[in-house]
This record gives structure tokens, C-alpha cells and sequence, in this order.
């Protein structure tokens, strides 16, 4: 039944003639066995839980009496339907930049022995295919000044907290966990970094082989130089934010497509948060490196836990046409809807 709607608007007329197939004993109202049996029929993978019927049951029925009558529809199956069939899409990607590649925080010499270098080509195919399916495409780029909190070679400038485990700054290594002083925040927690992807430096530049979208723009993060920034949504401490969401919901973004460097650390920080805001978020595993192999593992898993999905480059055509909608995905749209409402999208 559904397969009439991908890429198509949804409209009142759509949504009465839904509500009507739907309707099975035509009592003008739709029962959770009959939300059930829609729900089931738009996901074309993936199974519903009794907990999750029951959260969206509770969305589609506005007025709260029990039932889902064609009101209940036309006011929350409209925009949610419109999310799963023709919500707009962008690609967000992370940090693919030289000193994560071939550069001082190369991710091939860490523990999951992933070269950065191997999500390139991936992504040039991506924008080579699937461009004209993205309304914008993202770059976010780690951009720090010199006196930056996370190079360990910064550590002498600012004085280790009483909160810190590592009391003596002298055993303070790479891959360290401190608490450092800071005047505008007070105390920060911080993993030390080696120095990288200093502003203006080769090691910030995006791979030079890295092709860029024709309808491309720049994020730039972790520029405080008192507070580190993974995400390319907020820092660390969700104290300050870059401008990504407010570019994105001038488009009316629901889809995010992310990517990039890395996995468990900044590409990770991003998807979490772009879930937390309300998009419906991929992950592009095969354009995607990271660190450490347990934090990939648990990076994934929190994704889905949140109605992610974990997707690879040959998935995509079907995804971004609408025509491949695992039930993960028919699920994010209604927490996808309920923030915009409220604003917080």
C-alpha cells in the first residue's frame, strides 16, 4: 500500500484515504491493533515492540480519549507520515582532515588500526551519487587555536583541579583523563590530545583529495580555547554551540546522514546529538574510522538504541528515495515530529 508514497508530499487527502484503509471494522476510529497493522506496513524491516506501539499509539492520539479518530490523523500522522516519505536530507561530514589521516593524531597508529584515509573514496562516491538527494552537505572541521586545553604539550598553562585523578602533571600522558582549570568555565575534564589541527595548519586542512558538494558549507568547532568540541553541534560541555542547527532547521532538515572522523569520539558526539535534537540519524559505517574498537561497538549500539540506523554506502539510494524504511526509522519521525513542535528541533 504504501509504496504509492515515497518522495511524494502527504496531503489531507492522503491521510483520509490511509485512515479509511486502515480502518478495518469501519468504526471510524483506529484501535492499536489497526495502528499496529500501519505501522507494520510502512516499515519495510524491522519489527515493533509492544512499548514502542504504544508510544506511538499515545502520538496519534492527540485528544487523548483512547482512540485515534481521523482528527487525531489529520493532525499528527500528516507531519509524521511527511517526515518518513519526504523529509528533507543533509550529510554531515566529520573532521576529515589531514592530522587525522597521515598527521599527529593519525587514527591507523590507535587501537582499532582504521586508516582515516580509506573513508575518502567512500565519501567522494556518496556526493558523486547521491548529491542531488542532499539539501546540504556538512563539513565540520576541528579547528583549534595554538593555546588549545586538549594538547598535552598545553598542559604547563593551566593548573590541574583538585577534582583531577592525576594529581602531578608531570606523570600526565597521552590518552590521559584530567580535570583542568579554566577561567571562564572552572573546572574542565579532558582527555590530552597530541597537538592538532591547529587553525590555518596543513593538519587542518581537509583531505586534499576530498571532494566537496556543490551545495557545501563549513562548520568549525573546539575554536574555545578552554573548552574541547567533538561534537559539531556543541562543545564538550554543551556550554556553547556552533551554528549547525540553526542552519539546518532554516531548511527544515528531518534526515542527517553522518560520517567522517572519528567513529567513537567526534563522529559519535555528533550523531548523539543530532538524535538528541530530533533528527533522524544514519550512520555511514563504511565512511566512518575510529579509535578504540569497544568504543565503535558501544558508539553503534547507542545509536540504534535511540532509533539510529547503521547503514553503508550501497543502502543508500533506497533510503535517501524513501523506499527502504526500517522500522527504527518510522519510529525516529515521531520524536522527530514531537520536537518541532515544541521547538527544541
Amino acid at each position: 500500500f504504501f509504496n504509492q508514497y515515497p518522495g511524494k508530499d502527504i496531503t489531507e487527502a492522503d491521510i483520509k484515504r490511509i485512515f479509511q484503509t486502515f480502518d478495518a471494522n469501519k468504526d471510524n476510529a483506529l484501535d492499536k491493533a489497526e495502528v499496529k497493522n500501519l505501522v507494520e506496513s510502512i516499515a519495510t524491516s524491522g519489527s515493533l515492540s509492544a512499548a514502542e506501539l504504544d508510544k506511538i499509539y499515545a502520538f496519534l492520539d492527540k485528544d487523548k480519549d483512547g482512540l485515534v479518530s481521523p482528527s487525531d490523523m489529520a493532525a499528527r500522522a500528516l507531519p509524521w507520515l511527511s517526515v518518513i516519505f519526504s523529509g528533507p536530507v543533509a550529510m554531515v561530514i566529520v573532521d576529515v582532515q589531514n592530522d587525522f589521516i597521515t598527521g599527529s593524531l593519525a587514527l591507523k597508529v590507535y587501537p582499532a588500526k582504521e586508516d582515516g584515509a580509506n573513508v575518502v573514496p567512500v565519501i567522494n562516491d556518496v556526493i558523486a551519487k547521491h548529491s542531488a538527494a542532499f539539501k546540504t552537505v556538512i563539513y565540520s572541521l576541528d579547528w583549534h587555536p595554538a593555546d588549545h586545553i586538549s594538547f598535552l604539550d598545553n598542559l604547563a598553562k593551566r593548573k590541574l583541579s583538585d577534582k583531577s585523578k592525576i594529581k602531578d602533571a608531570a606523570k600526565v600522558g597521552l590518552n590521559d583523563v584530567v580535570v583542568l582549570e579554566t577561567k571562564a568555565y572552572g573546572p574542565i575534564e579532558q582527555i590530552m590530545w597530541p597537538r592538532h589541527c591547529v587553525q590555518n595548519s596543513s593538519g587542518a586542512e581537509l583531505h586534499s583529495e576530498l571532494k566537496l558538494a556543490g551545495n557545501h558549507t563549513k562548520v568549525y568547532k573546539g575554536t574555545d580555547p578552554d573548552i574541547d568540541s567533538y561534537s559539531a553541534f556543541w562543545d564538550n560541555n554543551k556550554l556553547k554551540k556552533t551554528d549547525l542547527h540553526d542552519r539546518l532547521s532554516k531548511l527544515g532538515i528531518s534526515d542527517l546522514i553522518v560520517c567522517g572522523l572519528a567513529t567513537d569520539v567526534c563522529v559519535g558526539s555528533t550523531a548523539a546529538h543530532a538524535q538528541e535534537l530530533g533528527y533522524r540519524t544514519a550512520l555511514l559505517e563504511d565512511a566512518c574510522c575510529g579509535v578504540m574498537p569497544d568504543g565503535i561497538a558501544a558508539t553503534k549500539a547507542k545509536l540504534t538504541a535511540a532509533h539510529g540506523v547503521v547503514v553503508r554506502s550501497g543502502q543508500l539510494n533506497e533510503l535517501l528515495a524513501k523506499r527502504d524504511r526500517p522500522m527504527a526509522w518510522v519510529l525516529a519521525a515521531v520524536d522527530c515530529v514531537e520536537k518541532l513542535a515544541n521547538g527544541s528541533h
